[in-house]
């Protein structure tokens, strides 16, 4: 990462969290939570869109008999850190349009 690109990313962090569409934000008692409610339809609909099995992806194996998600390999930090990094980059980006 770059000096430009940190300094990019600080820039365009958000410092102070900031309640949303539906949701508040209890600073007395540090609680964050939703306003409204979902109706039947939105919920069936959300129901309706998910995945129903889990399919397994590259370097994930999925065991039916031992319910068990593994993955397979290893992750270096130094593959994690690249991998968050670029998400960061992607996000802080994003997020200024």
């Amino acid at each position: 990462m770059t000096q430009a690109e940190l300094t990019l990313a600080l820039y365009t962090k958000q410092n102070v969290l900031i309640a949303g569409t539906n949701i508040t934000i209890d600073e007395l008692t540090n609680t964050i939570s939703s306003i409204g409610e979902v109706t039947q339809a939105e919920l069936t609909l959300a129901l309706d869109a998910k995945q129903n099995v889990l399919i397994a992806g590259t370097n994930i194996n999925i065991d039916e008999l031992t319910n068990t998600v593994s993955s397979i390999g290893e992750v270096t930090q130094a593959e994690l850190t690249l991998a968050l990094d670029a998400k960061c980059k992607t996000k802080c980006i994003n997020s200024r349009y």
